[in-house]
This record gives structure tokens, C-alpha cells and sequence, in this order.
């Protein structure tokens, strides 16, 4: 008795993954190009954090938004995350993709405006010699 031939071979059409790697692999390249631009950010902040330092508050906010890709990754590769949920992974990439683009544009263009008026500081006014205002009635 012959075997049939399609018998022990592996058949072309079958699937064998849950998510096409075509789309795997888009989200991990996408992922790559948001770390480079989230290290880039990093950086750039922190030259011109010398100027200013509350844009140390970008690195911090950066670094826990990077923290939190890295885990959602780490919970995705172990299966914790489904298979499906590859559109979230590229969310969240995007996300932080533009925080750091905006981290950027906010610290290279960041102006400080003089006031148009000259603004006396303020005085501390006692309420016994403040005008006081009666309610109608």
C-alpha cells in the first residue's frame, strides 16, 4: 500500500503562527525607531536641561513611558498579552513616539517672553483696610 503523497510533508497553505510576522516584524522595527527617537529625546533634553532645570521633569517623563513599553513588550513576549494585541503594541509606540517629538519641539523652542508691562509684585493687603463688599439684601 503506497502513501498518499501529501502524506509526511508540510503543507504550504497551513498557518502556523497566530499573527502574520510581516506584521511582527513592523512592529518590532517600529518599536526600534521609537527607542532610537525616545534615546535621542533623552539626550537632547538633557543638554538643554542646563538651561533650565524643569526640563529634567521631560527626562522623567520620557524614561517612565519608556519603562512602561518595555514591560508591555516583556508581558506581549511571554504571552501574557494575546497574540492579537499587536495593534497595541504599535499604539503605544505611537504615543511615545509623539511624546518625544514633542518633548523635543518643546525644548528646542521654548521662548521666554518678557512682559509687554511693567508688573509691580505683589503687596499683601490686610482685610481691615481692604474696601469689603455687602451681599444685596
Amino acid at each position: 500500500m503506497a502513501a498518499a503523497p501529501s502524506e509526511g510533508l508540510t503543507n504550504p497553505e497551513a498557518i502556523y503562527y497566530d499573527v502574520d510576522p510581516k506584521q511582527v516584524f513592523a512592529v518590532r522595527l517600529f518599536g526600534a525607531v521609537t527607542g532610537v527617537n525616545v534615546l535621542l529625546g533623552i539626550i537632547f533634553v538633557l543638554v538643554k536641561a542646563h538651561d533650565n532645570p524643569h526640563f529634567y521633569l521631560l527626562v522623567v517623563n520620557l524614561a517612565l513611558s519608556s519603562l512602561i513599553a518595555v514591560m508591555l513588550a516583556w508581558w506581549y513576549r511571554r504571552g501574557q498579552l494575546s497574540a492579537d494585541k499587536h495593534w497595541y503594541m504599535a499604539l503605544v509606540c505611537a504615543v511615545i513616539l509623539l511624546q518625544a517629538i514633542t518633548a523635543d519641539l518643546y525644548v528646542f523652542n521654548h521662548v521666554v517672553v518678557a512682559s509687554k508691562h511693567n508688573v509691580l509684585p505683589a503687596v499683601n493687603v490686610s482685610t481691615s483696610t481692604a474696601p469689603t463688599i455687602k451681599p444685596p439684601g
